[in-house]
């Protein structure tokens, strides 16, 4: 049975993966947010609220980030291993093919 999986449309999906995962992560947008509302001069209960809550989500977010790149390995060493079987399948049936002709026994001669 030949897998169905395209390792390079898996590939492209782990460096999606990846991507966002940057943009979640403290180099991304939201550590950047988080950073800005914390320097900011706003005071008082609710500019302390607001600051706890942006910084609650920047580290989400990088959680979030780990769990994408996770995947991300995940995918990249499924698509791995679907090149090594689809390398391996080819080895058999090329195998198979010189076996196929080859005479299973010595041909007899014409009369």
């Amino acid at each position: 049975m030949e897998p169905t999986a395209d390792p390079a449309a898996l590939e492209a999906a782990a460096r999606a993966l990846q991507q966002v995962a940057q943009n979640l992560d403290a180099q991304g947008l939201t550590a950047t947010f988080a950073r800005q509302a914390s320097a900011s001069s706003w005071t008082g209960h609710a500019a302390q609220q607001f600051r706890t809550a942006v910084t609650t989500d920047a580290s989400t977010a990088s959680g979030l980030a780990g769990d994408l790149r996770a995947i991300a390995s995940m995918i990249e060493a499924g698509a791995r291993k679907v090149r090594q079987i689809r390398a391996q399948q080819a080895k058999l049936l090329a195998q198979q093919q010189a076996q196929s002709n080859a005479p299973s026994r010595p041909v007899r001669a014409l009369p």
